[in-house]
């Protein structure tokens, strides 16, 4: 019995994986850092909305300054308003009726959101933004 067709099934794994991008160019995920004065941002949401077509967008969490922006209709590539809505975490602890104790956390305003960006398949998978805060 050979594992001819295993074989090459493995080889072409890592590929299938690798190429999210569709024959008409668009990809189904964004994903990245982001960070605020240069500092990872704790939690958030992050937003992207294409100036071309309506269809690319999508939204996400922010945690420990990581993102991941996965949409259904796929993204394009071209130019991206990303909107970010920011928490820094206090250091104290809230008693939540429902949760328990959380940590408690303050927004963050920001000089520089909505932030234009340019989007292509080749950084789609990792981006790296700076916001600035508004101080």
């Amino acid at each position: 019995m050979s594992n001819r067709p295993l074989s090459r099934l493995l080889l072409l794994l890592p590929l299938l994986a690798a190429g999210s991008c569709g024959a008409d160019g668009r990809w189904s995920t964004v994903a990245g850092t982001v960070a605020i004065d240069g500092k990872p941002v704790d939690t958030g949401t992050i937003h992207f909305q294409s100036h071309a077509d309506s269809s690319s967008s999508g939204g996400g969490l922010v945690t420990d300054g990581r993102f991941q922006v996965r949409t259904s209709d796929g993204f394009a590539p071209g130019q991206y308003s990303v909107v970010l809505q920011a928490f820094r975490r206090t250091g104290r602890t809230l008693k939540d009726p429902q949760k328990g104790r959380v940590e408690e956390t303050a927004s963050v305003p920001l000089r520089d959101s909505p932030q234009e960006v340019a989007v292509t398949p080749e950084n789609a998978g990792g981006l790296a933004l700076n916001f600035s805060s508004a101080k």
